[in-house]
């Protein structure tokens, strides 16, 4: 063989190479985007409450807000800044295709009856249970109340615990309880 032939033909297998190489390189630039662009896209959190899907958002800032305005309204109604959603909510990275906004998902929360809690007091007298208050101002007041009705009796004990809100009571609620067993 010539020379000059075997030179050709390393060429060409070099440049066959390289066509290769460049083929392979482009292919997995083009896929590389294409998945980048579809999980962007895509890339969201599904809400989950004791197991059972709520729905999906774009971003944990809107679950969040949610939340926020959620506790704010329950706050502004019990006019105690000790309220918060319960931890059994959680948000799981998910693929999106229909996501709800902050109202939908307030929606989504409250029709899941999602436990609301607070840093409530139980309120004990004679060594029994009167109630669960939502907060310490109100259970404070109550202990007041007493104090000026039955100002020989021995003092209320206020216990501080975290509850959920349906197990609290009102401040009459509570009173009442008292006053049956007096």
């Amino acid at each position: 063989m010539d020379f000059s032939t075997e030179r050709e033909l390393r060429k060409i297998k070099r440049k066959e190479k390289k066509r290769r190489q460049t083929i392979v390189t482009l292919t997995i630039i083009v896929i590389m985007i294409s998945v980048g662009v579809v999980s962007a896209q895509t890339q969201g959190y599904e809400i989950f409450y004791q197991g059972e899907s709520l729905g999906f958002v774009k971003s944990s800032s809107i679950f969040d807000n949610a939340v926020d305005e959620i506790e704010a309204k329950y706050q502004q109604a019990y006019k105690n800044d000790d309220i918060f959603v319960g931890q059994d909510v959680e948000l799981v990275a998910s693929r999106v295709e229909e996501s709800l906004d902050i109202e939908t998902c307030m929606a989504a929360l409250l029709a899941a009856d999602i436990e609301i809690y607070t840093n409530g007091v139980v309120v004990l007298c004679d060594d029994q249970v009167m109630g669960t208050m939502a907060s310490l101002d109100e259970a404070n007041r109550l202990a007041d109340a007493y104090a000026q009705i039955y100002p020989e009796g021995d003092p209320l004990v206020l216990i501080r615990q975290t509850a959920t809100l349906n197990e609290t009571s009102d401040f009459q609620t509570v009173l009442n309880q008292i006053k049956a067993i007096k």
